[in-house]
């Protein structure tokens, strides 16, 4: 259960979704919000594609939980790079 403790990190939270689960949770609990684009004060730049970067910050922050929302949305961006996709 999330208490006032727990502590939570979130990937890819610089989009509606993440917005949303940070305004919930940041009230309730601690949490690390990262995105690969810093578009707002509250995140801080993590890429998910980079496994030390990820390893690095996990155990720097040490959560509870980890809510992983990270993703490309651009389909032809995708296509023409599957092995980053």
């Amino acid at each position: 259960m999330i208490n006032k403790n727990s502590r939570v990190l979130v990937t890819g939270c610089g989009g509606m979704l993440g917005e949303a689960i940070y305004e919930v949770f940041s009230k309730v609990c601690k949490v690390r919000a990262t995105d690969i684009d810093n578009n707002s004060p509250w995140l801080s730049y993590l890429d998910v594609r980079d496994y030390q970067a990820i390893k690095n910050r996990v155990e720097e922050f040490k959560p509870d939980y980890i809510f992983h929302l990270a993703s490309f949305v651009d389909l032809e961006y995708c296509e023409k790079n599957k092995e980053e996709s």
